[in-house]
């Protein structure tokens, strides 16, 4: 029930593709549906295609290097062509171990909204630009008390301002010390104790809004950037269930970040990811793995 007592919390959740649906978003979606007092009304997806398809890929080529480095994309290719492959295989008639389907469909992750919808319903709306005209329209119709963002860009004022209890974002960091991303990296680069999981309102910077929720876990000698998103998204997700309903009940005692504290960081170098390479199989000696 809202803070009003009136009707169950109206959600729209805002996110965009990269090069799929983001990890730990189908969970979120999940979760929500779950919950008897909140009513999702609409996923929002922006999706944008700019120009000719070939241009198209080579800039997004460019992007993702430009972001995670040529490692990293080279990475994101060969776990692309191995669930394409996957697919394939499975289109062919590639018979599933029986015994093994009760433990896949615990830790089943869904690859895109189609898929995620052939199990269960829910509003999907897509957009070129969550900006747009048309798609604060489409937000106004939707009549969200609380926008939730997971994995979108900086949101405008007249996006944030539309719920009467504004809009949340989930980051995997913990702000101020942690802002921007990508999650995980730069607490190893720096060699952390532990790595942090906000929610927070949203206002006009990246990750700057007052934190409802926060919490951190400890980075193991032997976690690697895998092994700690396995921990952070999960957790993010119960966060993000559990700051809902604190605001649904009116029971979010928000604190302001300390802007002078902290730094927003942005995706690594190709040096950078070398050298987090090198920290990582140093511990990875220390503690005895080969």
């Amino acid at each position: 029930m809202t803070q009003d007592g009136f009707g169950n919390m109206r959600v729209v959740l805002l996110t965009k593709l990269e090069g799929g649906i983001q990890r730990g978003v189908d969970q979120a979606i999940l979760r929500i549906l779950k919950e008897k007092d909140m009513d999702l009304v609409g996923v929002v997806v922006e999706r944008t295609i700019h120009g000719p398809f070939i241009p198209f890929v080579r800039n997004k080529v460019r992007r993702y290097i430009r972001i995670y480095g040529l490692w990293g994309f080279w990475r994101i290719l060969t776990k692309a062509l191995e669930i394409s492959s996957k697919f394939w295989q499975s289109k062919l008639g590639q018979i599933v171990d029986r015994t093994n389907r009760a433990q896949e469909e615990k830790n089943k992750r869904y690859r895109s909204f189609t898929e995620l919808r052939k199990d269960i319903d829910f509003p999907l709306f897509f957009t070129k630009n969550i900006h747009s005209d048309e798609s604060l329209s489409l937000i106004q119709q939707l009549q969200p008390d609380l926008i939730v963002v997971y994995g979108h860009r900086i949101l405008k004022r007249p996006i944030f301002e539309i719920p009467r209890e504004g809009a949340i974002n989930l980051h995997h960091g913990k702000v101020p010390y942690y802002r921007g991303g990508p999650p995980c990296f730069w607490e190893l680069y720096h060699q952390e104790k532990t790595v942090g999981v906000t929610v927070h309102y949203i206002d006009e910077g990246l990750d700057t809004g007052d934190i409802i929720l926060q919490k951190e876990i400890p980075i193991d000698t032997c976690d690697t950037l895998e092994s700690l998103r396995d921990k952070i998204y999960p957790l993010g997700v119960e966060m993000l269930v559990q700051a809902i309903n604190l605001i649904k009940e009116g029971k979010v005692r928000a604190v302001p970040q300390d802007r002078s504290k902290g730094k927003t960081y942005s995706a690594p170098t190709i040096k950078q990811e070398a050298h987090l390479r090198k920290i990582l199989k140093e511990r990875q000696q220390l503690k005895g793995i080969s």
